[in-house]
């Protein structure tokens, strides 16, 4: 089974491009289709460079997006999976979870960041993570310490599993 675990917004991004993709290929070929039975076969033979010159244009614009969020969100995740392999980790105190609004695919979303205290050696300091979709109250407690992981100046949190979760 499937571990559910606390994910940034721009890697949970990534893993729903796929699906997206697959239904700009499902739009795509409905529009052939369609245009088919209304123009009939005949608009393959009479005009076969317009019409693939159409659905070249018609399949870039339907596949850009997801190709664009794909790739943004496989990099997030190689990026957290260079950070943990080959960076240093410290335990940080988990202070506050705070809430915002921001902007996830064009409509408005709430989005959790999480507040963190560790000591690196020279005296206390404040981390934040990056931005989440889910709320990460699911997953960390508050005033429990967890692994932060620092590789040159990118950061993340550890992989944190949810709690209390039933399969």
């Amino acid at each position: 089974m499937k571990k559910d675990v606390l994910l940034t917004a721009k890697e949970e991004q990534g893993k729903e491009a796929g699906k997206q993709g697959i239904i700009s290929l499902i739009i795509l070929l409905a529009v052939l289709v369609m245009v088919t039975i209304s123009q009939g076969w005949e608009i393959w033979y009479r005009s076969t460079g317009f019409m693939l010159f159409a659905v070249g244009i018609f399949a870039a614009a339907l596949a850009l997006r997801p190709l664009v969020i794909l790739s943004s969100g496989q990099r997030a995740l190689r990026e957290r999976k260079q950070i943990t392999e080959n960076g240093r980790y410290v335990y940080g105190k988990v202070m506050k979870i705070s809430e915002t609004v921001g902007l996830r695919t064009k409509s408005l979303a709430r989005m959790y960041c999480v507040e963190m205290v560790y000591d690196d050696g020279r005296g206390l300091k404040k981390w934040n993570s990056s931005h989440y979709a889910k709320n990460p109250r699911d997953y960390i407690d508050i005033g429990k310490e967890y692994k932060i992981y620092f590789f040159g100046k990118k950061s993340c949190l550890e992989a944190v599993e949810a709690k209390n979760r039933k399969y």
